[in-house]
């Protein structure tokens, strides 16, 4: 996924919309999160991301409401140059499903 510049703003919503889904498993969950980065002309082929902090994300577990559904999380100054948005499903170690259908926008502000 390309870089998402966010050099012009300095703050912002992330939101996700929860048009379906069945995750069950006692830990297995849907993530989506959004990290600083910061590319570089000199060596393209590699990522350099903020460590240590923790990133805006919004979590769909077995517990999370019944579709259709709005989740958001605030997105805080500094918001540095750029920032890459990553969607990750870890499934339980117990046998269970893990399907979503999701759409995710991310809301600046000046």
């Amino acid at each position: 996924m390309p870089d998402i510049d966010v050099s012009n703003w300095t703050s912002g919503e992330l939101l996700m919309r929860v048009h379906s889904k069945n995750v069950t498993g006692a830990t297995s969950v849907i993530g989506v999160e959004l990290r600083r980065t910061l590319p570089s002309p000199q060596d393209p082929s590699r990522t350099f991301e903020e460590s240590g902090t923790a990133p805006p994300q919004i979590v769909i577990t077995p517990n999370t409401g019944a579709a259709p559904l709005l989740l958001l999380d605030a997105v805080n100054a500094p918001l540095g140059s750029f920032m890459n948005l990553y969607v990750r499903a870890t499934q339980s170690s117990t046998p269970g499903t893990i399907q979503a259908t999701i759409s995710v926008e991310l809301v600046l502000k000046k």
